[in-house]
């Protein structure tokens, strides 16, 4: 954990579905970790800083349910094969702010 975090960040492999806040979830990726006010994932899509978008979280285990969140990207970095590595502020969770800003 780097120094500066308030919450521990957990290695996650899931899949994230998203889109734009408001419309339609039609992007995909594949989610590598996650804490209590961030997430990072790995997409094909070109996003770009800034944007504010909804997305939901899932696992291939049926003991955790899916995690609806809205989340503002904060950092877009090149990853591998055409992918993006992209971390973001999560901003929403299942239905409620958590008054991070």
């Amino acid at each position: 954990m780097d120094d500066d975090r308030e919450y521990a960040r957990v290695r996650f492999d899931g899949s994230i579905l998203f889109g734009s806040a408001g419309g339609p979830r039609e992007l995909q990726g594949r989610c590598i970790n996650l804490s209590h006010t961030g997430l990072q994932f790995e997409t094909a899509a070109r996003l770009e800083e800034g944007s504010i978008l909804e997305a939901v979280i899932s696992t291939d285990d049926r003991k955790f349910r899916p995690m609806e969140i809205t989340f503002v990207i904060v950092r877009i970095e090149g990853a591998r094969d055409g992918y993006f590595r992209v971390s973001g502020e999560i901003t929403m969770m299942d239905g409620r702010a958590l008054g991070l800003r």
